[in-house]
């Protein structure tokens, strides 16, 4: 992430799946560490999981983030939801 690429760190993160497995890490080595723990982790969840680390203050948002990727990554989501809910390829709605 552009966070840890900032030297912002990445832990605490909690990575889980849909069938509500979880896993906490609470202290990490490096961001490197973290993608090593969790790559395994996720292939025995089907490679479907969710992954939430480390809240950022606004200031470190603004440090960090890519500008409007946020807004970008919302836009898509919301063009997906609703052409789904049209019965529309959500694809060509992105």
């Amino acid at each position: 992430t552009t966070a840890a690429i900032y030297g912002l760190g990445v832990a605490p993160a909690a990575f889980a799946d849909h069938l509500g497995n979880m896993v906490i890490v609470s202290k990490v080595a490096s961001s490197r560490w973290m993608e090593d723990l969790l790559r395994p982790v996720c292939s025995a969840m089907g490679c479907i999981a969710g992954l939430a680390m480390k809240p950022l203050t606004g200031a470190q948002v603004k440090q960090v983030c890519i500008k409007h990727t946020l807004s970008q990554a919302f836009s898509i989501g919301s063009a997906i939801l609703l052409a789904r809910s049209m019965h529309e390829d959500p694809v060509e709605a992105a």
